[in-house]
């Protein structure tokens, strides 16, 4: 393992909001295809176009944070191999100080390969080798966390996720974290409970929760249910600021902890879908750099919500994040205020199943 080391000098970051992502670091192979497979029989499908490109889910959100006018650095492993290189050249071509990026010897690179049909669903299929996540005297990396404005972690490098969210916190640095499922739920708690903006992917949310509160959640659109599941997981994690998840084309449902009976819900703007591939990455790395800011978290929700929209309309996953102006055009035309709707935890509603249930 030959990781970069402490002293290394970073890159000068000017007056811009500095981020730091940690996380996931693959190389993507993404194909248009006519159909998603539905059985296991085998076969061929001839893709209808294809796109390559340095992604992950922290490195996804660097470069939609990046292209709005973050100065965002990337802290990940890769292997050393021709996909790894392609990744730093990629990160290079968009901006993103890699200085933390360590590159693992006799380990290959984490690569994907999505499936995405012409309603911009999509299949993953990612592989991810277990020496990028090894731990030695050199990684997880000290990192002066002070010189940062945010930061975002994902669930795929834990050891150094965790140790960063401990020293953003102790440093008084906002944290973000990438909810998404992890094979060891004790680790997805553990990363919650660190961090002080927790936003869960809908299955690494429903993941966390008891069965009698999962079950209702299958398929329910209902955002008073979302708010009683965000408010019964939210006890376990006191330290948190925000608790919320993400529901795709179903916009965002949060709870602010500063606002004890009241949760939020963001409906998203209405856009054709060419790949979703990447919309939750992209929410969440201007998400974090709109926080890091110093924006409202209703802006920052939306200014997250606006770019993964903008995204969706644009075969190639994080590819399509949009750059800050046209960010900003789009927030201009969209009434994102009237799209929000405040609400208690747990409303009177005739259609509630839940309103007869207490907080305790």
């Amino acid at each position: 393992v030959h990781p970069r080391r402490a002293t290394l000098q970073h890159v000068a970051m000017g007056d811009k909001t500095t981020v730091l992502f940690c996380g996931a670091a693959t190389r993507d192979t993404i194909l248009l295809v006519p159909k998603l497979p539905t059985d296991e029989r085998g076969g061929k499908i001839v893709a209808l176009d294809c796109r390559e490109c340095a992604a992950g889910m922290a490195t996804s959100a660097a470069v939609a944070a990046a292209r709005c006018g973050a100065a965002a650095t990337i802290c990940a492993s890769v292997g050393n191999d021709g996909a790894g290189a392609a990744y730093l050249a990629d990160l290079a071509k968009e901006g993103l100080d890699t200085s933390w990026v360590r590159v693992v010897h006799e380990s290959p690179t984490a690569v994907s390969t999505i499936l995405v049909d012409p309603r911009g669903e999509r299949l993953v299929i990612p592989y991810y080798a277990a020496k990028l996540s090894s731990i030695d005297g050199d990684w997880p990396p000290r990192i002066g966390i002070g010189k940062y404005n945010a930061l975002l972690t994902d669930t795929r490098s834990p050891a150094a996720a965790h140790e960063l969210l401990l020293a953003a916190r102790q440093a008084a640095v906002p944290s973000v974290l990438d909810g998404d499922v992890t094979p060891d739920l004790t680790t997805l708690e553990r990363l919650a409970k660190a961090a002080d903006h927790v936003l869960f992917s809908r299955p690494g949310l429903v993941s966390l929760l008891p069965a009698d509160v999962a079950k209702p959640l299958c398929g329910s659109l209902n955002t008073c249910a979302w708010s009683w599941a965000l408010r019964s997981l939210q006890k376990r994690l006191p330290t948190a600021a925000v608790v919320g998840v993400t529901l795709g084309e179903d916009g965002v449902v949060w709870i602010n902890t500063t606002e004890p009976l009241v949760s939020w819900h963001l409906r998203p703007p209405v856009v054709h879908v060419k790949d979703t591939l990447s919309a939750g990455d992209v929410f969440h790395g201007v998400y974090t750099f709109k926080i890091a800011q110093g924006d409202t978290i209703l802006k920052a929700v939306a200014a997250g919500c606006a770019a993964a929209a903008l995204k969706c309309q644009t075969f190639g996953g994080r590819l399509g994040s949009p750059n800050a102006d046209e960010l900003s055009a789009f927030m201009a035309t969209w009434d994102w205020a009237s799209s929000s709707t405040q609400c208690c935890a747990c409303p009177a509603q005739s259609d509630c199943s839940f309103c007869d249930k207490g907080l305790d």
